[in-house]
């Protein structure tokens, strides 16, 4: 571009071998490119830096250089360098953010694993592994990431009152009408929240409950199966079931099976921790208020809110990873929301100890925009513009339309629509201590 950056005078690239920067002072980043000329748009285009009696212009440069003479090259500002592959300057309007259709978890052809029977464990096996200690250690080995859900509470007291269980609407139905599924993460947590903490098969039972609760895409899984041989070699395929779960469950989708196959596998999941016992405390993993709890989630289970519509696909494509394998968004459940809203909420507004309303829901308006804005790049493929700023955005837009006739970045990302509202009267409202 020329000195104004209004117009193209040459299409180069850069050289593969740069000049040395001046002994006598050190540059902490280069301000000159050496740039090879591959085309000339502007001929009489005076070089930055010419000097006698090299060629001053780029016709000068160019016509020297087919005579036989040194490579077309010069060094140019920073400043002046566009990238040809910018939506700009090759003149592509980006258009509406790239569409990521939804799929089944289990296409036709894919098949079905299932990890729960991929691991059989019988009662004795299980009561000699706790009473050992070695339970503990099929806990998930892996750090917290945004995507997990809201930790569990703390143990309700066998003295104490059951939690409310929301399992008024059991009648099936009812939920047939109402569309409304239940969480998997919540309907899990419903049990494992009244369950002791201490519990030595704690751990292994969470991982057994949510291997039952779902199917496993056969062809995902096999894909899945055979990079993580070469991730881990020396890591049995149960160890990354059980201690690298998270792994595989970002690149294989999962389904919840129909309410007669759930409720059955919810049992069969019952059957093997029913009479678990503590080696050091001596008590049952399911308390009374954990059998209550599991009652309940089993009739909830058996109604059919807990299940997978077959009908609804859940999965889209989010991105490929390394290793070529699929990275799935689900659309399944609130964990997004749990962990990737609901705790930073927390974590970032509850030391705001002292500040005013005013104050607070200010911040939490600016940090629910900026949340907003990085989920729609992440999942919905928009262009994230590197800021914040909605007006900024807007003037880039109304820029982009008087250069260029259109908007080519960033359409869906403004705030700006051609939407025409009628006035409104907007006011404040003061309250006051009493």
């Amino acid at each position: 571009m020329d000195a104004g950056g209004l117009q193209k005078v040459a299409r180069a690239t850069i050289a593969g071998e740069q000049p040395a920067n001046s002994a006598r002072r050190v540059a902490r980043a280069k301000k000159r490119i050496l740039v090879d000329v591959v085309e000339v748009l502007v001929p009489a285009f005076v070089l930055p830096f010419a000097r006698s009696p090299a060629p001053k212009t780029l016709g000068d440069l160019w016509h020297n250089a087919a005579l036989g003479g040194p490579h077309a090259a010069f060094l140019v500002p920073c400043g002046q360098l566009r990238d040809a592959n910018h939506p700009m300057e090759v003149g592509v309007v980006a258009g509406e953010p790239e569409d990521r259709p939804r799929v089944p978890a289990v296409g036709l052809r894919d098949g079905v694993f299932d990890a729960h029977a991929e691991v059989a464990i019988d009662a004795n096996r299980l009561q000699a592994m706790v009473s050992a200690g070695g339970v503990a250690a099929w806990g998930d080995d892996e750090g917290d990431e945004e995507e997990d859900g809201e930790e569990l509470g703390e143990v309700v007291e066998e003295d104490g009152e059951l939690p409310e269980l929301d399992v008024e609407l059991t009648d099936e139905a009812d939920w047939a009408v109402s569309g409304v599924k239940a969480d998997p993460m919540h309907v899990m947590d419903r049990i494992l929240r009244v369950m002791p903490k201490n519990h030595g098969a704690l751990a292994l039972f969470s991982r057994r409950f949510s291997q039952a609760m779902m199917l496993y895409n056969l062809k995902d899984a096999l894909a899945a199966k055979a990079v993580a041989a070469k991730l881990w070699p020396n890591t049995p395929r149960v160890e990354i079931l059980f201690r690298r779960s998270r792994w595989p469950h970002k690149r294989v989708r999962r389904f919840i099976p129909a309410p007669d196959i759930l409720a059955k596998r919810i049992e069969s999941v019952f059957a093997e921790f029913e009479h678990i016992v503590d080696a050091s405390t001596g008590s049952l993993l399911f308390t009374p208020n954990a059998l209550k709890a599991y009652r309940a989630v089993l009739k909830l289970a058996k109604s059919g809110p807990v299940s997978d519509d077959p009908a609804t696909p859940l999965y889209s494509l989010l991105a490929f990873d390394k290793d070529t394998l699929p990275l799935w968004l689900c659309s399944r459940g609130t964990n997004a929301n749990e962990g990737g809203v609901h705790q930073k909420l927390v974590k970032n507004f509850l030391s705001m100890k002292g500040a005013s309303p005013e104050l607070v829901h200010l911040a939490l308006l600016e940090w629910v925009h900026r949340n907003n804005v990085r989920a729609a790049s992440r999942n919905r493929g928009a262009p994230f513009p590197g800021h914040y700023d909605t007006w900024l955005v807007d003037g880039l837009c109304r820029l982009e339309e008087d250069l260029y006739g259109a908007a080519f970045r960033l359409r869906r990302g403004s705030a700006r629509t051609t939407t025409r509202f009628p006035p409104f009267v907007a006011a404040w409202c003061r309250w006051r201590r009493a």
